[in-house]
């Protein structure tokens, strides 16, 4: 199938789903480029955990929460916990 071609994807009311453009590999110093779509009036909160890739940190709870959450009118991304070196927050894209 052609990289331009449209894909449909079922995703159930209330929910956020993030979309990445799909790459090779993820390298060190990779960025992203992520687009959060919203479905349905009122989604529910998404929850992504965040681990540096490298050391098994995670199974002693040594791991990052990021939560993206949309109100109907604008989006919101928020972070708990112990993010990965060299995590840095970029601004996304709602919609």
């Amino acid at each position: 199938m052609s990289a331009n071609k449209a894909r449909s994807v079922l995703v159930a009311g209330g929910t956020l789903l993030p979309l990445a453009r799909p790459v090779v590999r993820i390298d060190p110093d990779a960025v992203l480029d992520v687009v959060v779509r919203a479905s349905g009036p009122q989604p529910r909160p998404f929850s992504r955990i965040e681990d540096d890739g490298i050391t098994f940190d995670f199974e002693r709870g040594r791991q990052g929460r990021m939560v993206l959450r949309w109100d109907g009118k604008a989006g919101a991304a928020g972070r708990t916990g112990r993010r990965p070196p060299d995590s840095v927050p970029r601004p996304g894209r709602y919609g």
